[in-house]
């Protein structure tokens, strides 16, 4: 707090915290880790094999005490600065007060019969 700003919980933590699972799980110094470096072929980042991207995402769900709503951006993530983003976009959705009228999704399954139509609802 070196500015006398209080730093809200998210783009810094969630950079924080994705660091320091990558410097962990792949043996790079958290500070040698850049942002626009590619998560397979800077830091050896594998789909499958000793440390996969879902081992990753799970490490950060348990990390950040969150359970991840899109998995498919976390591990389609190709540089360390879009999984740092999904993981901001995850930490947002956390801190949003429930709908007291239920989700879209709620709304959806409770037509009895009728076609769900999975475009926005007008209105």
């Amino acid at each position: 707090r070196a500015s006398g700003r209080t730093v809200a919980f998210g783009d810094e933590e969630a950079r924080a915290v994705v660091l320091e699972v990558l410097a962990e799980k792949t043996g790079f110094l958290s500070d040698a880790i850049e942002l626009e470096m590619e998560l397979e072929a800077d830091l050896l980042l594998a789909s499958h094999g000793e440390f996969a991207r879902h081992e990753l995402v799970a490490e950060l769900q348990r990390r950040l005490a969150l359970e991840v709503q899109d998995t498919r951006r976390l591990t389609g993530a190709k540089r360390v600065r879009e999984l740092v983003d999904a993981m901001t976009a995850e930490l947002a959705w956390r801190s949003l007060p429930p709908s007291p009228h239920g989700s879209l999704k709620n709304v959806r399954d409770a037509l009895p019969g009728q076609a769900r139509d999975t475009s926005p609802l007008v209105g």
